[in-house]
C-alpha cells in the first residue's frame, strides 16, 4: 500500500511484533512524520513491559509517543474485554487526532489477522458488511489504514528475528478461552492462500447482496415482499435497514437473537406490530415496516374546557361537556365510537393504515365518548 511521505499519521503501537514491525516498515520507507499511540490497559502483570518497549523504540527513532494508562479492576469482568479495549483505544486515537490535527491512523493488522477474522465471522454467523478486514475504513472522522494487511505473520516474525528487534509477547494470546486464539492455534500457514480465495469469493457475493438490499432500504421503509425465503438474507436486510435508519448502534451491543425475534414478529400474520426499543419504535403496518424515533410519533392528549371548544375547534354542543383531543388511538380505540361502531371496528373494517391512525386527531366528548370530527 502506498503511503505519502509528507503526510502526518498516527501509528497504533502496542509493543507486540505486528506494531513494532509496522513502525520499522514505515521508517524504512522514510515515513517519519508520525505520532505513536500506546494504550496500557494494565490487564496483564507484565503490561508495563509493553509500554517500556514502545517508549524505547520511539526514543531511539525520535518519534513522539502518546500513552493512555488505564487502571481498572478486571477481577470480576462483566463485559467483553476485546470490544471494550477496542472502544477505549479508538477513542484515544480520536483524542490524539484532535490534538495534532491528524485524521489518518495506521494499524498493524496482518494477513493472518484477516483470515482469522473471516473464520470468526463465519463461526459466529455475523451479519458483516465485509468478510475479513478491510485495508481502509472510516471510524467517525478517522481514516483507519492497514499497510501490512497482505504480509504474513511468519514473515513479520522472521524480519524481527533477523534484525534482532525486540518486541513484547502478549501472554493472553495463548489463552484458548478467546475464540480468536482457538482459531489461530489451528490455522496453518499453508491454508492461508486457500482462505484468501474463499474470502474474495464471499466478498464478491456479499457485494451483490448489499446492492440488492440497498435498493430496498433506499425507500426509507420496507415491504413484506422485500423479504425472501433465505433467513440470512432477511436478517441482513433488516440489520442494514436499522443502520440506514441510524438505529444500528443499538444492535451492535445486542445479540443476533434479538434481530431474529424482530424478524419472526414481522413475518407473522399480525397486521399491526409495535416494537419499542430504546429510543426508537419499529412498526409493522399491514405490508409495510417503518422505524420512528419515539419522540417523532408525537402522541398527545389534552382535555379542553368549554371556552376552548368554540374558539379552537368550532364545536357546537348544547351542553358543556369536556372534550378530549388526542391521537392516542391505541389507548382509546376500544372505548370510543365513530358513528355507531367502536373505533377499533371502524379501523379494522376499513383497513385504515396504522400510521394514518397516529395522524388522525380524535375529538370526543369525555362523557359519551363519541368522535365528533371526520376521520381520514
Amino acid at each position: 500500500m502506498k503511503l505519502e511521505k509528507k503526510e502526518k499519521y498516527i501509528v497504533a503501537l502496542s509493543g507486540g511484533p505486528d506494531s513494532i514491525f509496522l513502525l520499522n516498515y514505515l521508517l524504512q520507507k522514510k515515513i517519519t512524520n508520525l505520532i505513536a499511540c500506546h494504550v496500557n490497559y494494565n490487564f496483564r502483570k507484565d503490561s508495563l513491559n509493553d509500554q517500556i518497549i514502545c517508549e524505547n523504540i520511539c526514543k531511539l527513532n525520535n518519534i513522539k509517543l502518546e500513552t493512555l494508562n488505564i487502571i481498572s479492576n478486571y477481577k470480576n469482568l462483566t463485559f467483553n474485554f476485546e470490544s471494550w479495549a477496542r472502544e477505549k483505544r479508538y477513542n484515544f486515537f480520536q483524542e490524539i487526532s484532535y490534538k495534532y490535527n491528524i485524521n489518518k491512523v495506521l494499524v498493524a493488522h496482518n494477513l493472518n489477522d484477516h483470515v482469522e477474522t473471516f473464520l470468526m465471522q463465519k463461526q459466529k454467523k455475523s451479519l458483516v458488511n465485509y468478510y475479513g478486514i478491510e485495508e481502509k475504513i472510516f471510524f467517525d472522522n478517522l481514516l483507519i489504514i492497514r499497510p501490512i494487511l497482505k504480509i504474513k505473520k511468519k514473515s513479520i516474525l522472521k524480519y524481527l528475528s533477523d534484525k534482532k528487534i525486540k518486541y513484547a509477547i502478549d501472554s493472553t494470546n495463548t489463552d484458548l478461552n478467546f475464540l480468536r486464539n482457538k482459531i489461530r492455534s489451528n490455522l496453518k500457514n499453508n491454508q492461508l492462500k486457500k482462505f484468501i480465495l474463499i474470502i474474495k469469493k464471499e466478498n464478491k457475493k456479499l457485494k451483490k447482496i448489499k446492492k440488492s438490499i440497498q435498493k430496498k432500504i433506499n425507500k426509507g421503509f420496507l415491504q413484506l415482499n422485500d423479504f425472501v425465503e433465505n433467513e440470512e438474507y432477511n436478517l441482513r436486510l433488516l440489520f442494514n435497514f436499522f443502520e440506514f435508519k441510524k438505529v444500528g448502534s443499538f444492535f451492535y451491543k445486542t445479540k443476533k437473537a434479538i434481530i431474529k425475534e424482530i424478524l419472526k414478529q414481522i413475518m407473522s400474520k399480525k397486521s399491526f406490530i409495535k416494537i419499542q426499543l430504546d429510543f426508537f419504535v419499529i412498526i409493522k403496518d399491514y405490508n409495510f415496516i417503518y422505524i420512528f424515533e419515539k419522540n417523532k410519533l408525537n402522541i398527545f392528549e389534552k382535555t379542553l374546557v368549554s371556552t376552548e371548544k368554540k374558539m379552537k375547534f368550532n364545536i357546537n354542543l348544547n351542553r358543556n361537556f369536556d372534550i378530549i383531543i388526542t391521537n392516542d388511538w391505541e389507548k382509546w380505540q376500544s372505548k370510543v365510537f365513530y358513528g355507531s361502531k367502536k373505533l377499533s371496528d371502524y379501523y379494522k373494517k376499513n383497513k385504515i393504515s396504522y400510521i394514518q391512525r397516529y395522524k388522525n386527531i380524535l375529538i370526543f366528548s369525555k362523557t359519551n365518548k363519541i368522535v365528533l370530527n371526520k376521520l381520514n
